[in-house]
């Protein structure tokens, strides 16, 4: 996995941990979920910085979709095989010889095609 991968990989299973076990609650509570009718685990994304909660708020929601986490009652070790899964495929659709060659256009840290 490329760093950026990584960052995308770790970023993910954090927020996760921190949104199922609510703690560090000094995290927990800076996460809004939203009160959308069927979407009990997106964040509302704070004002764009360069703080974790943005970023991981940002790659939380395209990630849920992804590896379809629609409560909070799954098991750590599987949302983390899942992604990992997920990321590996999308890496080894790229270009080998391409290094960074964006999947997400809308987040500064997508999974990089590599």
């Amino acid at each position: 996995m490329n760093v950026r991968n990584l960052y995308v990989y770790h970023c993910a299973n954090d927020i996760f941990k921190i949104l199922k076990f609510r703690t560090p609650i000094s995290i927990f509570e800076l996460l809004k979920f939203s009160q959308r009718a069927g979407k009990s685990t997106l964040l509302v994304t704070p004002a764009p910085s360069n703080e974790f909660i943005y970023y991981a708020s940002l790659i939380w929601n395209v990630v849920r979709d992804i590896i379809k986490v629609h409560d909070l009652n799954s098991k750590e070790l599987s949302i983390k095989s899942k992604l990992k899964e997920q990321i590996l495929k999308i890496q080894s659709e790229g270009d080998p010889l391409e290094w960074g060659k964006m999947f997400w256009n809308s987040l500064d840290y997508g999974i990089y095609k590599v």
